[in-house]
């Protein structure tokens, strides 16, 4: 619970009715975050896991306007990999270099 009576959670985001501002919780900001490593670590992804990490920095994009801009490669590489296996999301994806930076 927030700290700040003006300060309400709304969905995946902390509304500040004062300041007129959005902002991400600390912990869903983390949880992107060591998702994203253990992706960038990890020898093999499956399209599902990739999925549901892009999907959670869409839904973040409210608060972080410029977040297409990180995630658009993953996006390109998910795309490719679900139209090579005729949409299956149990496989594999190749991260591209551009994704893993």
């Amino acid at each position: 619970m927030s700290q700040n009576p003006r300060e309400t959670l709304s969905g995946n985001k902390w509304v500040n009715s004062v300041n007129m501002d959005l902002s991400l919780p600390l912990d869903k900001m983390k949880k992107i975050r060591v998702e994203s490593r253990k992706l960038i670590e990890a020898e093999q992804i499956s399209a599902r896991t990739l999925s549901r990490l892009i999907g959670k920095m869409t839904a973040a994009t409210q608060v972080i306007p410029p977040g297409p801009l990180f995630y658009r490669y993953l996006q390109m590489d998910l795309t490719r990999a679900l139209r090579a296996s005729g949409q299956n999301y149990e496989a594999t994806v190749n991260l591209s270099t551009n994704s893993q930076k």
